[in-house]
């Protein structure tokens, strides 16, 4: 479903004369922003890889990241540590290991080398609607989500006594997509601890 097919939808369920086409689009952008902080799908994903070149002093976050998946080097996955660790261990050149967060870059520890190779998978922002053309992985996978969260938000907005109606079928879908995603990654999954019984490797780098 596009942009123009979504709001032609979201008119005719709402019912109303009194909404005007910049509040049919506000609605509806408000209902994707909402949607993409609580998603936690596959169709939100994104990855972007990076070549070190000879100065390295932090991986930027990309412009449109929500929430981190992993990080590796050279395909080995890093561990996330404090801040302070990664700050000492970033100033020695070797095999990153570790990484932190800070302000708008990620940290890596020990500092990789000019030829390594980054990759940061994370859920990402979703693309935008402009043009009535114009879809994203949402639109075309589970627009009712945008639908009934539009439908939630305008309700609220007029006062409507469907807003809660709608609202539940909002967090339905939201719940039901997320459990989704949830099940699949358990699919022919075998169980790791959540902790390294390496205690020596835990130690310096």
């Amino acid at each position: 479903m596009n942009y123009g097919e979504l709001q032609d939808l979201f008119k005719k369920r709402l019912n109303r004369r009194d909404v005007t086409q910049s509040l049919v689009e506000a609605f509806i952008k408000d209902a994707i922003q909402r949607a993409q902080r609580l998603l936690r799908s596959p169709g939100s994903e994104a990855a972007s890889i990076i070549t070190v070149g000879e100065a390295f002093d932090g991986l930027a976050i990309p412009g449109d990241y929500l929430k981190l998946i992993s990080i590796t080097v050279n395909d080995n996955e890093l561990v996330r540590r404090d801040l302070g660790t990664c700050l000492k261990g970033a100033k020695v050149p070797g095999i990153p290991r570790f990484f932190a967060r800070n302000r708008n870059q990620f940290l890596l520890a020990p500092r990789p080398l000019a030829g390594d190779e980054i990759t940061i998978v994370y859920h990402a922002d979703f693309s935008a609607l402009s043009s009535l053309e114009d879809t994203n992985w949402l639109t075309e996978i589970a627009p009712d989500v945008i639908i009934d969260g539009a439908l939630s938000d305008a309700c609220d907005h007029f006062s409507d006594p469907r807003a809660s109606t709608f609202e539940a079928n909002f967090i339905k879908s939201i719940t039901d997509l997320n459990m989704q995603a949830s099940d699949d990654e358990l699919t022919n999954a075998a169980q790791a601890p959540g902790f390294s019984l390496d205690f020596a490797s835990e130690e310096g780098f």
